[in-house]
Formats: C-alpha cells, structure tokens, sequence
C-alpha cells in the first residue's frame, strides 16, 4: 500500500513517494519505535514528519523536463528556458495546431482533424488516426488519454486509435493551448483571458471555471515551466515572445524575447509534480524590491538622439515615455546595454516610467533640439 495512503493523507507526488520509501523508511521505523517506548501516539509524529520533508522536497527539486515547441511549416524546436535558447530538431512536416507530451515520454501532434505521433529525436510523425476535431490545444491526461477545446468544449482524444469523446463544456474557446499547473488545467482564451479549469475526481466532468486574469496578449501555445527558487509558472508563446504567466492572479512579464522566429503553432512540456505547500503568492519578491535592486540607469541626460539604458537585471523591463502633459508618446521592452532612441521626440521635460506587473519606477530625462 502507498506510504501517502498508509498514512493518511490525499495522493501526493510519485517523486515524493518514491523519495520517502527510499530515503525516509529507516528514519520513520526508528522514530516510532522510540516513540511506542515513550507511550506516545506515533502517527501523529510520523505524519508531521512526512509532511515535513514533503515541503522540504517541493521546495529544493527542479523537475522540469524537455520542452517542445513547433513554428509555421512544422519544424520542431527543444528550449532551454533557462538560457532563453532553443535548438532544431527536425522538420514534422505537418503545421501542426498544437503539440502535447504523454507521460510516457512521447510527443504527439494534432492538425486538420488527425492525430500523429512525433518522434522527439527525429521530429518524424507518423499518423495514428482521425480524430475529427477542429482543435489548436492539446495537452496529456495519461499515457492514452490527451485533452483538447474543440468548439467550446473539452474533448478527449485516445492515443491508440485517435477516436474523440466529449468530456464537458468549458464555455471558452482557446487561443492555442491548455496546460496543466498542479491539479487544474489551465487555458489562455482567444479573448485574452487565463482560466483555471478544475476536473471531477475521476476526468470524465468539469466541476468548475475559474477566471484569473485578462488582458493577457495572445498566446498560440503555453506550457507550465519550474525556475529555481521562484513557483512554477505558465509560459505562454505569444508570436516569437515568451511570457511568464503568474496562474495566480494572471499577471505576467516577458521571458524570452523574440526566441522562437517563426512563431509559435504548437508547444509541450511534461506535467510537473505539484508543490507543496500549494503557493498564494506569485513571487515572494516583491517588484519594488527587484526595481530598486538593479539600479535602471540612463545616460546621457540631457540627451539629443537616443538614450543609453544600463541595468543589472537580467531579463527585458518594460517602460513607457510620457511629455509634460502626461500623455504616453513611446513604449517598449528594454534590456540592459541598449539604446532608447528619442530623436523624434520634442524637446523638453520627459518621465520615463519602468514597469513590471503592476509596479513603477520613475526617471526624469531632457531631449535637447
């Protein structure tokens, strides 16, 4: 019998399970031997201390796996997120809607009704069957089973024999993607929306709808990516751009910019265990702190033609120019040791406002004649 079950918590991870079997037996069968000496209740200790090294396993552990990105026309990218860099694999020769990985490893593709399998080496697909779906999202429920919206509704696709089957009215139409973060699915909507979707026990019904957040620029494709020290997050392919979604409460900021040339038809990653304890907060660093941290520089001031932007952080901020009547007249994504380039502006007196989520940071400039 599983230890989660021994013990009686709700299911956790298979990597949690196989750690305390491996590592944590000898500890918690000493532990309760001293404690059946002492008269004490030894399952009430021996979970606090599973709990325990539960968090601990959660919060140390970098569990992401390949991910897989195709571009218009079907060839098939892998991505280091990390990095910001990707490498070829292959031509799919398929344009394919979406892309989804099972379980199991295997990498399979969806495109005008049919269903192939991809090999992850090779980018050769094969074809399994019809599904009979207009479908852009997929995403994997098991090694047989793959998820899809198709005309408002979300649909299962069997693996083996490529046959549908309705499963639930979502009530939203995907933009590109489904993708799970923890125990929910979650969807960017061709309206810009993210949406938690949370499933019945047993798959085969929606038990609810959740809007997270709006305003969101489209995303052809999304996956959920682990980062070191920080909680998971929803990565959203939008054209050649990778945005960082928070599935708390939808805000985001860039990842990669301009990495996938091509655009983004389809993108995979495996599932990711989940995290324990669940987070409520989508950074534990506040913005403020990491704006006043990496000293955002501009020179020359006054300045003519362009300004010279210097920074310690390492990704793209994003900043809007306002004129002395606090009308916005230039915006961007900036990052360090580029240039702002001003020389259509008139002179005087200009705020620069550096943004990330919902925080600012003011700086003062002049454009000369």
């Amino acid at each position: 019998m599983p230890i989660w079950k021994i013990c009686g918590f709700p299911k956790v991870s298979l990597y949690l399970e196989r750690f305390l079997l491996k590592y944590a037996t000898a500890h918690i069968q000493k532990r309760w031997q001293q404690l059946e000496k002492r008269q004490a209740n030894p399952m009430q200790h021996i979970r606090k201390l599973i709990l325990g090294l539960g968090i601990i396993i959660s919060l140390n552990s970098y569990g992401q796996g390949q991910v897989f990105a195709t571009i218009a026309g079907g060839d098939l990218y892998s991505f280091d997120l990390e990095n910001c860099t990707r490498s070829f694999v292959g031509s799919t020769g398929q344009g394919f809607g979406d892309i989804a990985i099972t379980p199991n490893g295997q990498l399979w593709g969806t495109v005008s009704g049919s269903l192939y399998q991809i090999d992850p080496n090779t980018a050769i697909a094969t074809l399994i069957g019809t599904t009979g779906l207009s479908a852009v999202s997929l995403v994997a429920l098991n090694d047989t089973i793959l998820l899809a919206e198709s005309g408002l509704n979300l649909v299962g696709i069997n693996t083996n024999t490529a046959e549908s089957f309705l499963i639930d009215t979502i009530g939203y139409q995907a933009s590109g993607d489904l993708t799970w973060y923890d125990d929910n699915l979650f969807m960017v909507t061709s309206l810009g929306m993210i949406i938690s979707i949370e499933l019945s026990e047993t798959f085969s019904s929606i038990d609810s709808v959740t809007l997270i957040g709006s305003g969101i620029p489209t995303c052809e494709a999304a996956i959920s990516a682990s980062f070191p020290d920080e909680i998971n997050a929803i990565i959203g392919f939008s054209g050649p751009d990778l945005l960082k979604i928070c599935p708390i409460d939808g805000t985001y900021e860039m990842l990669c910019q301009g990495l996938n040339v091509g655009g983004t038809p389809g993108a995979a990653a495996s599932r990711l265990e989940n995290q324990l304890p669940a987070p409520s907060l989508c950074n534990p660093t506040s913005v403020e702190d990491i704006l006043n941290k990496y000293d955002l520089r501009i020179s020359p001031n006054p300045a003519q033609t362009y300004l010279n932007f210097s920074t310690s952080f390492a990704k793209p901020i994003g900043y809007g120019i306002y004129n002395a009547q606090g009308q916005q007249v230039q915006s961007g994504l900036i990052s360090d040791g580029s240039k702002i380039q001003i020389e259509s502006l008139e002179s005087g007196f200009y705020l620069i406002r550096w943004k990330m989520r919902e925080s600012t940071k003011t700086t003062r400039f002049i454009k000369r004649k």
